[in-house]
């Protein structure tokens, strides 16, 4: 299976937000499916307009064989997580804000492959480190961020299973 990516384009915010809503449905179903099932629509359109509205964030799409597979969005720290500067974080530490693959393209190392662009996306952005968050029963995601060789830094336990984050630290972009 050929794997590429490429930077989105303002046209393409519709077929993205759908690509957000597939990913997003196949992890939060099997995570919280309560909070996938309250989701507005917005929440999936919102976050393309950060990605298209500036040079703070990057971006890009991931195609197996030409089809959309995935994507990832990195940029600053959301101010939820400012407070990490007191801890172990730098203060040139931006944050990957999305990174999903639709299942069937899990475990083919095309992961890893999007790792290895979006550093160069952090530090063409001026980061030299970066914190990733996920649900604390996302084994998934935390089994990715370990093999990327991310430090775990902190769990919180805020309520409902999506109000239940665990942050991890990358300290090289």
């Amino acid at each position: 299976m050929q794997f590429s990516t490429v930077r989105p384009e303002p046209a393409d915010i519709e077929r993205l937000t759908e690509l957000y809503r597939e990913c997003r449905r196949a992890t939060d179903m099997a995570i919280v499916p309560e909070y996938f099932e309250s989701l507005p629509d917005f929440v999936f359109s919102e976050k393309w307009k950060n990605l298209f509205s500036g040079n703070t964030h990057k971006g890009k799409l991931a195609l197996a064989n030409g089809a959309w597979a995935g994507f990832y969005i990195v940029g600053p720290m959301d101010d939820y997580n400012e407070n990490l500067h007191d801890r172990a974080v730098s203060k040139d530490c931006g944050e990957l804000h999305q990174i999903y693959l639709l299942p069937a393209y899990q475990g083919k190392g095309f992961g890893k492959k999007l790792y290895k662009e979006l550093q160069q996306d952090f530090r063409e952005l001026g980061y030299s480190s970066f914190i990733a968050c996920t649900y604390l029963e996302n084994e998934g995601a935390k089994a990715f961020y370990k093999a990327i060789g991310a430090t775990h830094l902190k769990d919180d336990v805020l309520g409902a299973p999506w109000h239940r984050p665990v942050t991890f630290y990358i300290d090289k972009a």
